[in-house]
């Protein structure tokens, strides 16, 4: 089943962010919704980088360690 993660802004004039949390909330795979706050559409990722490294590091480290192989 494929994984989600979503490094969303809230300040979004090209995607509201009302369809962010619609389509959130209509994945059934593993998810995880990150809202930045003052930052434009598509530029979450230089808005909060750290904070954004972070949450998709660690969101990809759980993802792999649930889907190896055993």
């Amino acid at each position: 089943m494929p994984e989600n993660v979503q490094g969303i802004v809230a300040d979004d004039n090209f995607v509201p962010i009302e369809m962010t949390y619609e389509n959130y909330k209509a994945c059934v795979s593993e998810k995880r919704l990150f809202v930045v706050p003052g930052a434009e559409h598509g530029i979450s990722y230089l808005v909060d980088t750290h904070e954004y490294c972070s949450i998709a590091s660690d969101f990809m480290d759980k993802v792999l360690k649930n889907n190896s192989p055993t």
